[in-house]
C-alpha cells in the first residue's frame, strides 16, 4: 500500500538537541517494505529508506486519525525525524499499525474508536479548533473527538444518524460483504477474538489459516485500538503475515537459554523489547506448532512479571494458528546438560496453555483441492492412517524417469548432509579435481570447445581460462576460481558464509608475482 503525503525531515545534534537542518517535501510517497518504509519524492528528490525494525524508530501518532504521525530514530550524535502530514486518516492509521507491527517503539497513546467508514463530502468546514462558545454543547463521540467538526443541533441529529450507520457497516463482526467468503467457522473465530478470548485456530493445508489470519490483523482487531504485534515462529512465516519473529517481539536469544531468570535478563536489557511487552494487547503468533512448550511457559512467566500482572500472559489475548500435525517443535538445547538436548513438548501440553487457551477452533472445509476424494487421501496421510488401496491409487499417477531426464531434474533436500551424501552429479556439494575450460564469452563448458575454437561462438580457444570447481560445504554452492587470481580477489567473489577455510587448496598468488610459501612476500604485498 502507497500513502501520499507531505513530509518534514529534520536533522538534529544528539547531544544538545540543536537542529543542523530541515527540509520539506510536498508531495511524498510512503511505500512499505521488508522491515520498514520507503520514502520518495520528486521535487525535491529524495529516496531513503526507513529501517524501523534495524535502527528502532520511535513513533508518535496521537493525530494519525487526523492524517499525521512522526518518526524517530535517535543516535549517539544524531537525531532523525520525519514529519507526515496531510495524509489519508485512515491509509494513516493503517501505516501507524504496520510501523508498530514492524518493530516500531509507540510513544504515543493510542486511542482509537471503531473502524469508520469514508464519509460523504460535505459543505462543512472542517478545523482542528474546537468550538469554545458558550451555550453549545458538542457531542462528544468518537468522530467528533477525531475530527473536531462544529455542528448545528440540527447538523448533529442527522451527523450522528449517519455515524451509526456508518458504524454499522464497517463493524468487522457485522459487516455482510466481508463474512461472504468466510465460514462457519471462521466467523466464529472472529466472534471469540471480539469477546477477547484466548483463540487457537487449526486445520489441515488448504483449509484457509493464512487467510483467516490476514483478516484477522487486517479488520478484526479493531478493538485492540492498533496494539496488535503479529508474530511467528520462523522468519518466513513472519514475512507472510507482515510481522516479526516471536524471538524479536519477546527480546531472547533463539539460542540455547538455561532458565527462565536468564530470559528475565535478556528481555531487561532491551528497552524496546520491553516497551512491546508493556504495549501489546493482543499478540498473534503463527506456526505455534514449532513453538517448544517449555519456552511458552516461561514466556506466561515473563509476561506477568514485567506487566505486573497476575493475569494469564500479563493481560494479554493470544491469537495463535498452525497445525501439529505438521512441523514439531525443535527440542531445547540446555546449557547446563551440556551438548545434550531436552526432547521437544508440544505447546498444547504445557502448564500455560491448559490454564489460559480457552478456545480451540478447528477448520474443516478445505479451498485448495476440490477433488473429494484425493482430500480424504491427505486427511489419511496427515493422521498416519493411509490405507492400502490410497498408496495404490497415487502410485497410478507415478511415471518412470530416464537417465537424461534426472539429470536435467532439481533436486531439493531439506539437510546439508543429504546432499552431501546425493552422488551422481558435481552440483550437489562433491568435490572434483578435474580441470574445465570455460569461454569467457558464451560461459559454456569444455565439451562444447573444439580444439582451436568454441563451438558455440567461434571464441579462440587460446584465449580460454581453465578453472576448477569449488563447492562449499555450508552453502553447497559452486563457485568458479580462476588459479591466477589473488587471496583479496578470492574474497571478493565468496558470498554468504563462505570463508577462508573452505578455499585452502587455492595457491595464492601476489600482485609482484610470488607465490604462497615464497619467503620475499613484501608486507604490502600480502594485504593484496
Amino acid at each position: 500500500m502507497t500513502v501520499r503525503c507531505t513530509a518534514e525531515l529534520q536533522l538534529a545534534d544528539g547531544c544538545t538537541g540543536r537542529n543542523i537542518s530541515t527540509m520539506m517535501y510536498p508531495r511524498v510517497m510512503l511505500i512499505r517494505r521488508r522491515g520498514g518504509l520507503e520514502v520518495m519524492s520528486d521535487d525535491p528528490p529524495l529516496h531513503k529508506a526507513i529501517k524501523i525494525q534495524a535502527h528502532k524508530y520511535e513513533i508518535y501518532s496521537s493525530y494519525a486519525a487526523m492524517g499525521k504521525m512522526a518518526l524517530i530514530r535517535r543516535e549517539r550524535t544524531r537525531i532523525t525525524q520525519f514529519n507526515f502530514r496531510e495524509g489519508d486518516p485512515e491509509e494513516m492509521v493503517a501505516l501507524r499499525d504496520f510501523c508498530i507491527r514492524t518493530g516500531g517503539i509507540s510513544k504515543s497513546k493510542i486511542v482509537v474508536a471503531a473502524p469508520l467508514a469514508r464519509r460523504p463530502f460535505s459543505a462543512a468546514p472542517l478545523t482542528p479548533v474546537p468550538d469554545r462558545r458558550a451555550g453549545v454543547k458538542r457531542s462528544r463521540s468518537a468522530f467528533s473527538d477525531l475530527t473536531n467538526i462544529s455542528q448545528s443541533p440540527g447538523q448533529n441529529e442527522r451527523g450522528s444518524q449517519r455515524r451509526k450507520t456508518a458504524h454499522h457497516a464497517t463493524s468487522p463482526l457485522q459487516s455482510g460483504h466481508r463474512h461472504a467468503s468466510l465460514t462457519v467457522e471462521q466467523k466464529r473465530v472472529l466472534e471469540l477474538i471480539a469477546q477477547g478470548k484466548n483463540v487457537f485456530f487449526t486445520g489441515s493445508a488448504g483449509t484457509g489459516k493464512s487467510f483467516l489470519l490476514q483478516h484477522l490483523l487486517k479488520h478484526g482487531c479493531g478493538h485492540a485500538m492498533g496494539r496488535v504485534f503479529a508474530t511467528a515462529t520462523t522468519g518466513i512465516a513472519a514475512y507472510n503475515i507482515g510481522g516479526m519473529t516471536l524471538h524479536h517481539f519477546a527480546g531472547i536469544d533463539p539460542r540455547a537459554h538455561t532458565s527462565r531468570q536468564e530470559l528475565l535478563k535478556q528481555i531487561s536489557r532491551k528497552k524496546d523489547a520491553i516497551a512491546r511487552w508493556k504495549t501489546a494487547r493482543i499478540l498473534v503468533i503463527d506456526e505455534i506448532s514449532m513453538l517448544d512448550g517449555r519456552l511458552f511457559d516461561d514466556l506466561e512467566a515473563v509476561a506477568r512479571q514485567i506487566r505486573r500482572s497476575s493475569a494469564f500472559f500479563g493481560g494479554i489475548q493470544l491469537i495463535l494458528s498452525g497445525d501439529f500435525f505438521q512441523l514439531p517443535p525443535v527440542g531445547r538445547r540446555m546449557r547446563d546438560q551440556g551438548a545434550g538436548s531436552a526432547p521437544p513438548l508440544l505447546c498444547f501440553e504445557s502448564s500455560a496453555w491448559v490454564r489460559g487457551i480457552t478456545e480451540t477452533v478447528v477448520l474443516i472445509e478445505i479451498f485448495r483441492q476440490r477433488d473429494d476424494e484425493f482430500v480424504r487421501i491427505l486427511n489419511a496421510f496427515r493422521v498416519g492412517r493411509p490405507t492400502a488401496a490410497m498408496i495404490d491409487k497415487l502410485n497410478e499417477r507415478y511415471k518412470s524417469t530416464t537417465d537424461s531426464d534426472s539429470d536435467d531434474a532439481i533436486h531439493i533436500f531439506s539437510h546439508n548432509d543429504d546432499v552431501l551424501r546425493t552422488k551422481g552429479t558435481q552440483s550437489f556439494g562433491m568435490r572434483h579435481n578435474k580441470t574445465h575450460t570455460i569461454c569467457r564469452r558464451c560461459g559454456r563448458s569444455s565439451y562444447h570447445i573444439q580444439k582451436s575454437t568454441c563451438s558455440s561462438c567461434g571464441y579462440p580457444a587460446a584465449k580460454m581460462r581453465k578453472c576448477k570447481y569449488l563447492s562449499r560445504r555450508t552453502s553447497n554452492v559452486l563457485q568458479l576460481f580462476g588459479n591466477n587470481w589473488s587471496q583479496k580477489a578470492l574474497r571478493r567473489r565468496t558470498t554468504g558464509s563462505g570463508r577462508m577455510r573452505h578455499l585452502k587448496n587455492v595457491q595464492r598468488r601476489f600482485k609482484n608475482g610470488f607465490r604462497e610459501g615464497s619467503s620475499a612476500v613484501s608486507k604490502k604485498a600480502a594485504t593484496n
